[in-house]
């Protein structure tokens, strides 16, 4: 990225043709620029740029007509590459979410303490195992519905965390498994 036509593509955030690059390569830039766009066989390249960053280069050869590439139909290209980019970026974002995710249920699974998360639509999104024990509820009675699903006084209590926005620390003795269960909210 710091060198070569992905530096060029960086810094000037626009379609690249073989022709300006041998039109200026008496440019060190330009020279490298061209360079890399001979061992591509690339005659223009499109910078796939998301959110300010470079995550891709569009390499594009001839076309099949042997006609070169127009203003229009370059300004096309810039145009959805810039849409394949951002996708392209979302993608990764995904999958990155989704190794976090899957990180921190492999920790709650192991965990002693009931854990139980709520969202700010006030459903509850994750309930470990050891929640779901001390609750004796199954995870499809809990998971993605409303957080009055939960037995009072835990309910009730993230109901009131939720509206007034304050921590919120008490002990909680369970009828169902006569433990005592420290709750942090």
């Amino acid at each position: 990225p710091d060198e070569g036509l992905p530096k060029w593509l960086i810094t000037e955030g626009r379609v690249v043709c073989k022709g300006e690059a041998e039109e200026k390569m008496y440019e060190p830039m330009f020279l490298s620029v061209r360079n890399d766009m001979e061992v591509l066989k690339s005659v223009v390249s499109v910078p796939l740029c998301a959110h300010g960053s470079l995550i891709g280069i569009l390499n594009l050869s001839n076309q099949v007509t042997g006609i070169p590439y127009t203003n229009v139909e370059l300004e096309i290209l810039f145009t959805l590459a810039s849409h394949v980019a951002v996708a392209v970026k979302d993608i990764s974002n995904y999958h990155q979410l989704q190794e976090q995710k899957n990180y921190i249920e492999n920790i709650l699974k192991g965990m002693s303490s009931g854990v139980i998360t709520i969202n700010k639509e006030e459903q509850v999104t994750i309930c470990n195992q050891r929640a779901l024990m001390i609750l004796q509820k199954e995870a499809a009675e809990l998971l993605n519905k409303d957080l009055r699903c939960l037995p009072s006084p835990l309910g009730d209590m993230l109901f009131e965390t939720m509206n007034t926005e304050s921590p919120l620390r008490a002990s909680v003795n369970s009828q169902r498994t006569c433990e005592k269960t420290e709750v942090t909210i």
